[in-house]
């Protein structure tokens, strides 16, 4: 099976660019501020829940998304270290829902120390349900993954149970998406991991508080 959740464009780029930002803070730390509007607006435009994103989705412009990145930005501040954890993305994002009066979502973390087909079993159920699924990478072992995506927030956003290589996943941020085998992403190589994001839907009608 092979899932691929529609993404919003920009022109010909997947998503927005952090390089785009002309704020210095989140043009160089912005990716959870992204990956928290990233995913408020994909659930927006995939489960009608309006009230998550400030703008509709189809009329989302980089003035827009900048915009509700600026909000988003305080709860998300990336410090000397970044994001660096799930739980202080959790708290950062749960309290931007809460104090903006947003429909409050659920949270739940999968550290990476956890097996790499506990971790794809549990994203594949996210994307089946049309939830895209946040994901820090800290360090990693392989150059190429370390220099894309290392020490960074990005969404997952697609699932292949049979690309040529193994389980593959569909990673989405700078604008561009890119297909990369999961257990080679997962296994970092390093005792400070990252891990991933499995968000929860709200009850209909209920905001956070």
């Amino acid at each position: 099976m092979k899932k691929q959740l529609p993404y919003y464009e920009f022109g010909e780029a997947v998503g927005f660019s952090q390089d785009w930002f002309e704020d210095h803070i989140l043009h160089i730390g912005g990716c959870a501020a992204v990956t928290a509007c990233d995913c408020c607006l994909l659930l927006s435009a995939l489960h009608k829940l309006t009230a998550l994103c400030p703008f509709a989705p189809e009329g989302a412009d980089r003035e827009s998304y900048t915009a509700f990145a600026k909000k988003v930005k305080p709860y998300l501040h990336p410090g000397f270290r970044g994001v660096d954890t799930l739980s202080r993305f959790v708290r950062g994002f749960s309290h931007y829902l809460r104090d903006s009066g947003r429909p409050m979502l659920g949270f739940a973390e999968l550290e990476g120390e956890e097996p790499a087909q506990t971790a794809y079993q549990a994203l594949r159920r996210q994307i089946i349900n049309d939830i895209p699924v946040p994901f820090l990478l800290l360090k990693h072992r392989d150059p190429y993954l370390d220099e894309e995506y290392g020490w960074h927030w990005f969404v997952l956003a697609g699932f292949d149970d049979d690309a040529p290589g193994g389980p593959a996943v569909w990673a989405v941020t700078y604008g561009e998406g890119e297909w990369l085998d999961f257990e080679r992403l997962w296994h970092t190589g390093y005792a400070k991991k990252g891990g991933l994001i499995l968000l929860s839907l709200p009850k209909e009608g209920t905001a956070a508080r």
